[in-house]
């Protein structure tokens, strides 16, 4: 995945928290739990990511829920 495409996942990954969790602006390294996001919503990014072909499983992201860690998983997938 070129790195424009990795930039376009992670805006609409961004764009997609904030507007659940209703609030301005994504702590990319704040636990996302803290800041509101339940087990639903991790549900539903992991579908996001896999229907891109990103073979992230949902125990990974539950056990590093930040948007910075998320990174992280997502390039070693790749």
């Amino acid at each position: 995945m070129s790195e424009a495409k990795l930039s376009e996942v992670f805006s609409e990954l961004e764009a997609y928290l904030e507007d659940e969790l209703d609030i301005g602006e994504v702590d990319r390294d704040g636990d996302l739990l803290d800041q509101g996001m339940d087990s639903m919503m991790l549900i539903e990014i992991q579908s996001r990511l896999d229907a891109r072909g990103i073979d992230v499983e949902y125990g990974d992201l539950a056990e590093t829920p930040t948007v910075s860690a998320w990174e992280k998983l997502i390039a070693q997938a790749l």
